[in-house]
């Protein structure tokens, strides 16, 4: 067996495609059958089959790479996965936003959602329609239901249930988040990028100048040729690098941490409520409590009584202390 190589987990591969192939021919591609335990069970035991089994041959093929290739591999996956929840959580609130603006049920417009969805969130989504049927406000069901939402969406659910605009509100902030997170992911691969380039020239210009630089000096000593002026220059700042080198590990600390923080809010993992960070999302809330305030003044509602409302019901602790003193 161990002369097989690479090939000792494509029988995992091929397994999990026959088990994923039974499943579509036992159950069909898509159906009523989403709540269905042993349905589910099949799908992830399939798909869990079929990703061990091609990382198994690749990392076989790679050899000694196989470790950095499984962690690479785990993290596109969770990146995947992290990005196609948050595709299907917008499915929800645009589903929500529409049925609240052309006054269709709310449980009815869930429900036919989660008809639609095979196995991702249809449990929850299931959960969350039997909660709006059984007469429980939306912002408590999605709670109940295990829907998570970020700030600006529950912000919109709760403004919504306490004004009657919860059409008007959460396709604002849906609109609004879309550009949003356009401008900041581009600015997040831009920074990733610059993050990578600086990273690899130090850690080049640290190993040369410790490691390289002392050993090209012997050897041009060795046979007595003098180096030209750009040379010398570079053999100065070589030997001041390998000198204070120490100097650059807190930079060299920093800068992976930056882009570890980064990527983690670039797949969704962390939200606007980081320590230390918070005030540099005040500008963000002050746009949202203007929307929220744009659509009270449109119903001509009191611009205190919104703030007060605002106060106990902005999901950001900081700025329900900032908006009870204003509605003070």
């Amino acid at each position: 067996m161990n002369s097989l190589g690479p090939l000792n987990t494509a029988g995992l591969l091929v397994l999990g495609v026959a088990v994923l192939w039974t499943v579509r021919l036992v159950y069909g591609v898509r159906g009523a059958q989403g709540e269905d335990l042993m349905r589910r069970l099949l799908l992830v035991t399939g798909w869990m089959l079929v990703v061990t089994g091609a990382l198994g041959v690749l990392a076989g093929l790679l050899s000694w790479l196989s470790l950095g290739f499984w962690l690479l591999a785990l993290i596109v996956v969770l990146m995947t996965l992290a990005r196609y929840q948050d595709c299907e959580r917008r499915s929800l609130l645009w589903t929500l936003a529409i049925a609240a603006e052309k006054q269709i049920p709310l449980s009815d417009a869930v429900r036919s959602l989660a008809d639609e969805r095979p196995w991702s969130l249809s449990g929850r989504v299931t959960r969350l329609a039997e909660q709006l049927e059984r007469g429980v406000p939306l912002p408590k069901a999605l709670h109940e239901s295990r829907n998570p939402l970020p700030m600006d969406a529950e912000l919109a659910v709760r403004f919504g249930a306490e004004t009657g605009q919860m059409g008007p509100a959460l396709r604002q902030v849906l609109q609004h988040v879309d550009l949003v997170e356009m401008t900041v992911r581009t600015a997040i691969e831009k920074l990733l990028y610059m993050i990578f380039v600086t990273l690899s020239s130090l850690v080049l210009l640290v190993f040369y100048a410790v490691f390289v630089m002392s050993r090209f000096q012997a050897l041009m000593g060795s046979f007595n040729v003098a180096p030209p002026p750009l040379t010398v220059l570079v053999f100065s700042v070589c030997d001041s690098l390998a000198t204070w080198w120490p100097v650059l590990i807190p930079l060299l600390v920093l800068l992976p941490l930056l882009a570890v923080v980064s990527l983690l809010y670039y797949v969704g993992w962390l939200n606007h409520n980081l320590p230390l960070l918070g005030w540099i999302w005040l500008r963000y809330d002050s746009g949202l409590l203007l929307r929220c305030l744009a659509l009270a003044v449109g119903q001509r509602r009191s611009v205190g009584a919104t703030l007060g409302m605002l106060a106990v019901r902005f999901p950001r602790a900081s700025t329900r202390r900032r908006l009870r003193a204003a509605s003070r």
